[in-house]
Parts: structure tokens; C-alpha cells; sequence
């Protein structure tokens, strides 16, 4: 077990069951050094589920929307959240018929993320050995004086995020505001 461990609230599945609901995908793009990883979000009752679509170095745009319309093909048709950062590659797979949205970032993202993962029960299906890899290695940083900090290390998390960008724009309490509003008549 490793110290500072962020997410100690992951179950392995063999798969996921016909009765769970395709919430969106979140994919978090690398090509040289980091992997471009696509992760399915499902929800069943009140665990959400993950799958890994992909995990791979030096992907292009059309590679990407490939492995995205495969996921439409077997999933089901739901925006794909990707880093905003990425307008470029987000505009390029809206083109080839993704459905694609940045993600909306600001201060503390990462961590208003991972609070939203942690307020889950979170499964993972067996196939996903890049996602499951980096939940289990996953955690906080340490101090000078060794001591654990709120704040995680950033490194092998690709998968992670991406999964993170798909919980957060779709059940964060502001996410699920969306859209709504209260008007007040004098």
C-alpha cells in the first residue's frame, strides 16, 4: 500500500453491466513523452463506472476520432470531454463527427476533480490495466519533512485525468446547476 494513496475506493469488475448508464467519455491527450488515453464514464446506481478505450503514445487527430467513433459504435453517442488546452485537436475531431467540449478549468480544477471522483464509488473494468495502474500509484505529495500534502504529484495520472474531465463536467454540484435558474419577480 502506498502512503498517501488519493484513491483507496476502487473495485475491479469484469465488465460493464447492460443495465449502466453511458454518463460521457474524457480523454486527455499526449503524443511523445505522455499517452492519449479515452476512458467511458458509466453510472450505475450510485457507482461509476470506468473503462479504458485507449492508451497510447504518438496518436494523431484521425486515430483519436477513430477510437472515439468505435466507443459511439459500442457505447453510445456522448461528448467527449477533452483539456481545453487542446482547441486545435478539439476542433479537428468535432470534423470527423466527435462530439467533442472543452473542459472548464480554473483554480483548483484538478483538485474540485478529484473531490468529485472521491464523493463516488468508483469500479473499474479488468481490461483497463493503464487506469488501473495509475489509481493505485496515484498520490499526494509529501512535504520536506516527509508529511503528506493536499496537493497531488503529477505523473502517471493520463488516464486518471481523463476520466477526472468526464466526472467533473458531469457530476460536479456546478455541472448539475447547469441550466438552471431561479428568477425572482418584484
Amino acid at each position: 500500500m502506498i502512503e498517501g494513496l488519493i484513491f483507496d475506493n476502487i473495485r475491479i469488475i469484469d465488465s460493464i453491466p447492460e443495465e449502466a448508464k453511458l454518463l460521457c467519455y474524457g480523454l486527455d491527450i499526449g503524443y511523445t513523452n505522455d499517452p492519449t488515453a479515452l476512458i467511458a464514464v458509466h453510472k450505475l446506481d450510485d457507482v461509476i463506472i470506468l473503462d479504458e478505450i485507449v492508451y497510447m503514445r504518438g496518436m494523431l487527430g484521425n486515430q483519436i476520432a477513430n477510437f472515439c467513433l468505435a466507443a459511439y459504435n459500442k457505447w453510445g453517442r456522448e461528448e467527449v470531454w477533452i483539456d481545453s488546452s487542446e482547441p486545435r485537436l478539439r476542433d479537428e475531431l468535432i470534423r470527423y463527427g466527435v462530439n467533442c467540449k472543452s473542459v472548464t478549468k480554473g483554480p483548483n480544477s484538478v483538485q474540485m476533480g478529484i473531490d468529485v471522483m472521491k464523493q463516488h464509488h468508483i469500479s473499474v473494468t479488468k481490461p483497463s490495466s493503464n487506469l488501473i495502474n495509475e489509481l493505485f500509484s496515484y498520490s499526494w505529495k509529501k512535504d520536506k519533512g516527509g508529511n503528506v500534502i493536499n496537493e497531488p504529484e503529477d505523473f502517471n495520472n493520463h488516464a486518471i485525468d481523463a476520466a477526472r474531465y468526464g466526472m467533473m463536467m458531469r457530476l460536479s454540484k456546478k455541472a448539475q446547476n447547469r441550466g438552471v435558474y431561479n428568477i425572482t419577480i418584484k
